[in-house]
């Protein structure tokens, strides 16, 4: 709770995630990361959504020693206390970080939203992610940057108890 609605007067960094306590892995995970062709992370909240996923034992075991391509879709918006100032290549930078292993390619979007919707996530203190070319080259990760964003507004289903994302 602390990470995805953090206390807006404090400005701290995450250091590292820890699962406690720490099970076993599903048997149909392993299965599952074995037969891919592709391993695909995000888009969605970097440290409450994607990264969690890796702190299951064996889980970024099993995705390093897969042949799957393995394929960051980078996020269009940050998420306050989560990736404030993040560029794309820090989601990179950190998705491999935590899985300790490469990624294959980044799918980067590089349209800015309608301004519209810039305010609605300037509220939230999110910004848009800025692609930096030269940053991206750094990370030696095959890149593919274009639009990326739909066009189509997904309606709220009344029955989700989560704030969700505006853009996709």
């Amino acid at each position: 709770h602390n990470i995805d609605e953090p206390n807006p007067n404090f400005r701290l960094r995450i250091k590292d995630l820890k699962l406690k306590p720490n099970g076993p892995v599903n048997l149909a995970v392993i299965a599952a990361i074995k037969k891919a062709d592709a391993i695909i992370f995000g888009p969605g909240d970097l440290y409450t959504s994607t990264l969690p996923n890796l702190l299951v034992k064996g889980v970024k075991e099993a995705i390093n020693k897969s042949k799957a391509k393995k394929i960051l879709v980078a996020n269009i918006m940050t998420k306050f206390g989560q990736t404030d100032g993040f560029g794309a290549d820090d989601f990179v930078k950190i998705l491999e970080q935590h899985l300790k292993g490469k990624i294959d390619l980044v799918l980067v979007n590089n349209k800015k939203p309608d301004g519209n919707l810039v305010k609605k996530y300037k509220q939230e203190k999110a910004k848009f992610i800025e692609v930096d070319m030269k940053a991206l080259a750094k990370t030696k990760v095959e890149a593919i940057v274009q639009d990326l964003i739909s066009e189509k507004v997904i309606e709220r289903n009344p029955a989700d108890k989560l704030k969700r994302s505006i853009l996709r």
